[in-house]
């Protein structure tokens, strides 16, 4: 197992392609295509403010994940926050996901 010295070592020498390929992996296909269609639409719409909600069928992925890729990709003021339904409760899981273009 590493020590924590190699692991900061590895780190360090990752370059920045590779740092973002490895959170891209960490974050599905799925919510990768839903979060690039909303920030085109809201680039044609001279929006800076992005705000979208997907359902469990499209992003089960992790908050910290998502906020992870969205801040290395260098967006700002973003909040990721899940609706996870509780037991016998009959509504469909939500990610809502705002950030902003800087």
């Amino acid at each position: 197992m590493l020590n924590a010295k190699e692991a900061s070592e590895m780190i360090e020498k990752m370059s920045p392609e590779d740092r973002l390929k490895a959170l891209q992996n960490e974050v599905s296909e799925k919510t990768r295509n839903a979060l690039e269609s909303e920030i085109l639409k809201s680039v044609a719409a001279f929006k800076k403010k992005i705000d979208i909600t997907l359902k469990a069928d499209t992003c089960t992925d992790a908050d910290e994940k998502i906020r992870d890729l969205l801040n290395w990709l260098g967006y700002q003021d973003i909040k990721v926050t899940s609706d996870f339904p509780w037991y016998n409760e009959d509504y469909t899981w939500t990610t809502t996901i705002k950030f902003q273009i800087p």
